[in-house]
């Protein structure tokens, strides 16, 4: 009997009292998968030219697997170990936990898991609005609200200007610490904000910003159990941002000009054409 134990949702799964054609790829050790004849592989008979040695997947349901083709392959068991493999891949970084027993084959993956893993540990959420992570021996904060739900790409984004990784460098590997730390705030924060949530939003409220806009903005100083107890307060100017996963504000401090991403729950007022600011109203 094989069972596997994820701590982190309360679940065990025994792989041999549940029937294969009710588990996914990625719910199966290789071996089950590799053994069960329902799950089939072969050459797509209709294809032609460069797109020759394709393979299709047929599912224990009878029906050919919804993602197409699955590759091209010198076998059913290399197509059979290539897509368990992808779909393990895909289930993590969808944010999905998968039972070690599951990456005995993957230690690779294993070790991402167990780093994602650790990476939540270090998320906070508290009383307050702000949320706070552990960096190295610092800890950093960040508005809730400000969080980009709705985009892997912007949460990216979002790791680096709030700088919450040590070393935020990106690699050529599907999976990095960039990555890794994305998925891990998704999984935290998944059920305390709704689903795609896009703060952007609630800037769009009160009208789209653009290049040498005018606002009035604050930065928290003082944060003690998710609140923010004092702020500063500075105005500044939208300046151009290469990345455009949000807004970027330049403003003067001691004597020198500093650039700083604006995100909605910093932002306190826009100016219009009439010079007066339209003033931007914070629940907090």
């Amino acid at each position: 009997m094989q069972m596997c134990l994820d701590i982190f949702n309360d679940e065990a799964h025994l792989f041999d009292e549940v029937p294969s054609q009710d588990l996914k790829p990625e719910e199966m050790t290789l071996s089950q998968f590799l053994s069960d004849s329902r799950w089939s592989a072969y050459p797509d008979p209709q294809a032609k030219d460069q797109c020759k040695g394709m393979y299709k997947l047929m599912t224990p349901s009878g029906k050919h697997w919804s993602g197409g083709w699955i590759g091209k392959h010198r076998s059913e068991e290399e197509a059979k170990r290539s897509f368990h493999k992808k779909q393990v891949e895909y289930a993590i970084h969808g944010g999905g936990d998968v039972c070690e027993i599951v990456l005995s084959e993957y230690p690779a993956l294993l070790k991402t898991l167990r780093s994602i893993h650790r990476r939540m540990a270090h998320i906070q959420l508290n009383a307050g609005p702000y949320v706070s992570v552990k960096v190295g021996d610092q800890v950093r904060h960040f508005h809730l609200h400000d969080f980009p739900m709705y985009s892997r790409v912007s949460v990216r984004g979002f790791v680096k200007a709030m700088e919450l990784l040590d070393e935020a460098r990106m690699t050529n590997e599907w999976f990095n610490p960039v990555e890794e730390m994305s998925i891990a705030l998704e999984r935290k924060l998944a059920h305390v904000l709704p689903e795609h949530y896009h703060p952007r939003i609630f800037i769009d409220a009160y009208g789209e910003l653009r290049e040498d806009d005018h606002v009035r903005f604050r930065l928290p100083i003082d944060i003690q159990q998710g609140k923010c107890l004092k702020y500063s307060e500075h105005e500044g100017v939208i300046v151009f941002n290469l990345f455009n996963h949000y807004e970027v504000v330049q403003y003067e401090a001691g004597g020198e000009l500093v650039k700083q991403a604006l995100f909605p729950s910093m932002l306190l007022g826009v100016k219009k054409a009439s010079g007066e600011y339209l003033e931007v109203k914070h629940d907090d």
